[in-house]
């Protein structure tokens, strides 16, 4: 994995709780009740790694944007799911929090899909990332050993599928930086969760590919 070469940041950073009106709307459709893909397991109760997980999660969907999707020209991602493949376009954008890479796509309804993968390290290159679940232990733990890895969760907003995925685990390939475009791919896999935050409904691997923009956070 790269070395980041700025400072950590500061204990207990992370992404704000603060989401556009978009993210809203994509969050609070998750309790219509409307099944989600790939719901390969019997429902259980998530465990309370899996609670704060799931909670941690929602936090990133405030880096959904469609306003930003709609000026994201001369982008492009597909990311490739057991049943069918979502097409969109791709930013990636710096705040005070961290570096994010947004795969999206979004109709007139604000009806689509959002993956969201977050970097809490110094500046990126290409190379080879980790993708782990996101978690206060993981970021502390980030922190401590100057070692980092991407979060990420996925938002998904459709009339036959309203779903949930909480990253648990993958691999981030970014193959070029250039002109401020970054192309790479990845895959992860992790837990479908339905809106309560309180079940987990399936499980998930996704693969993909993208051509990322830069935009302003």
């Amino acid at each position: 994995m790269p070395t980041p070469t700025l400072a950590p940041p500061r204990r207990g950073s992370g992404p704000k709780p603060v989401k556009p009106v978009a993210a809203l709307v994509l969050a609070a459709s998750f309790v219509s009740g409307v099944p989600a893909l790939a719901q390969t397991d019997a429902p259980r109760r998530l465990t309370l790694d899996e609670v704060e997980a799931y909670q941690m999660s929602l936090e990133l969907a405030f880096a959904c944007s469609p306003a930003r999707h709609r000026r994201a020209d001369g982008s492009e991602s597909t990311i490739r799911r057991a049943a069918d493949a979502l097409a969109g376009t791709a930013v990636h954008f710096h705040s005070v929090e961290g570096t994010y890479l947004v795969l999206e796509q979004y109709g007139e309804d604000l009806a689509g899909h959002c993956l969201v993968l977050g970097w809490f390290g110094g500046p990126l290159e290409p190379g080879s990332y980790e993708i782990g679940r996101l978690a206060m232990s993981a970021v502390e733990e980030e922190v401590e050993t100057g070692e980092y890895s991407f979060f990420g969760m996925s938002a998904v907003r459709k009339p036959e599928e309203n779903s949930l995925l909480v990253v648990e685990r993958g691999t981030l390939q970014i193959a070029t930086m250039e002109s401020g475009n970054v192309s790479g791919s990845f895959e992860l896999a992790g837990f479908l969760a339905d809106g309560t935050g309180a079940n987990r409904t399936g499980a998930a691997t996704w693969a993909g590919t993208f051509r990322a923009v830069a935009a302003s956070p």
